[in-house]
């Protein structure tokens, strides 16, 4: 790697540890030979995930979302253009080879988000954690396997479990700082959405999160059977459900009041255990 590009490797990292520190976490854990790489995804993801909270307009955040896309379409043509992130996502791509619609659900995705305010059914709200979470975990696969068999049912299982905690876990902001509800109807009327204002949750709150972390908590026995099916050289990859399980305890801890996550209590446990598992692949 030139000095150039170790720089600017480190500034992904970088932007990454502010803005999404579990994932910094998880590229540490990846092996040396892929842990740049991986930055360069999560850069990406992290460039598509916050158009939604930084336009004013919807059709302003069509207009990115369709930049990242021609873009993207343009380094498979050939034409890359001269921005810091477009060109190291491109010496991935050609690195690995990943297939263009590896990356266009992910795009579809954060261009839902720019209109809905509410979910519908649980099942919608998983099938949106499968195209982003579940995605992007398919993305990093496919920079280490091109064997989709059991790799894509984990990237699946492994994805939806992690956005429904997380979906969670962000309720208490988005409720007050973007008036959306990330809770499904089918779980939780909109009667109710107003009275969440004062930050207390009542037993119609709590039942529609403990059936989400219950739903989560099936995806993950789902994902350990696909996991069992995984190379040892991919085991690393599975290190993100340890941390979804570490937040789903913190939810029960909390008696499923999203209000009252206390996550920091939980830190230093939750790396350590991550950590140790690490160790043992």
């Amino acid at each position: 790697m030139t000095s150039e590009e170790t720089l600017q490797a480190f500034s992904f990292s970088e932007q990454i540890q502010r803005h999404d520190a579990d994932r910094y976490l998880l590229g540490l854990f990846a092996p040396q030979h892929l842990r740049d790489d991986f930055f360069v995804l999560f850069a990406l993801n992290y460039e598509l995930a916050k158009v939604r909270d930084t336009v004013s307009e919807p059709q302003l955040g069509e207009m990115r979302l369709l930049w990242w896309q021609e873009t993207i379409a343009n380094i498979y043509a050939g034409t890359v253009y001269h921005h810091h992130l477009v060109e190291a996502l491109s010496q991935v791509i050609n690195k690995h080879q990943l297939p263009l619609d590896l990356f266009l659900p992910l795009i579809g995705a954060r261009r839902e988000e720019l209109y809905f305010q509410t979910i519908s059914t649980l099942s919608d709200l998983e099938a949106h954690a499968d195209k982003t979470a579940g995605q992007l975990l398919r993305l990093q696969l496919a920079c280490m396997t091109t064997d989709k068999t059991d790799s894509d049912a984990f990237a699946q299982q492994s994805g939806m479990a992690w956005g429904l905690t997380g979906y969670i876990r962000s309720f208490s902001y988005y409720h007050f700082m973007e008036n959306r509800l990330y809770i499904p109807q089918d779980l939780l009327s909109l009667d109710h959405h107003e009275q969440y204002r004062s930050g207390r949750a009542d037993d119609h709150l709590r039942h529609a999160v403990e059936e989400m972390v219950c739903r989560a908590d099936k995806h993950l026995s789902k994902a350990q059977d696909c996991r069992s099916n995984l190379p040892k050289s991919l085991r690393h990859i599975t290190l993100i459900n340890e941390l979804t399980k570490s937040y789903l305890k913190t939810i029960r801890k909390a008696q499923f009041d999203p209000f009252h996550l206390n996550e920091d209590r939980d830190a230093v446990f939750r790396y350590c255990r991550l950590f140790l598992r690490r160790m043992l692949f």
